[in-house]
């Protein structure tokens, strides 16, 4: 999956945890070095368009339910990212 892809070349600390929409289940980074954190993806388009670009279609994701947070909240997803600002690229555009 392609947002599994991008996530394992960003997320080094902590764990996020990707059930797709087809409920095939994904672990990137690691539980034991911070937080862990469940995202779900209602549609399978989700992942294409965080590809095209992951600032503006993450919030739009979610403000249209078409990604939600299981396990935890927004704001822990938030964090895990914000633990690994600079370990990795979502996409060329960010270097």
């Amino acid at each position: 999956m392609l947002l599994v892809r991008m996530l394992r070349s960003v997320v080094k600390k902590g764990e996020v945890l990707v059930i797709d929409a087809s409920g095939r289940q994904w672990a990137v980074g690691d539980a034991a070095t911070g937080p862990s954190v469940t995202i779900r993806l209602h549609d399978p388009s989700v992942s294409y368009k965080f590809a095209l670009n992951p600032r503006l279609y993450f919030g739009e994701s979610y403000m249209e339910g078409l990604l939600s947070v299981d396990g935890g909240t927004i704001y822990d997803f938030m964090d895990v990212l914000g633990l690994n600002i600079g370990t990795g690229t979502f996409n060329r555009a960010d270097r």
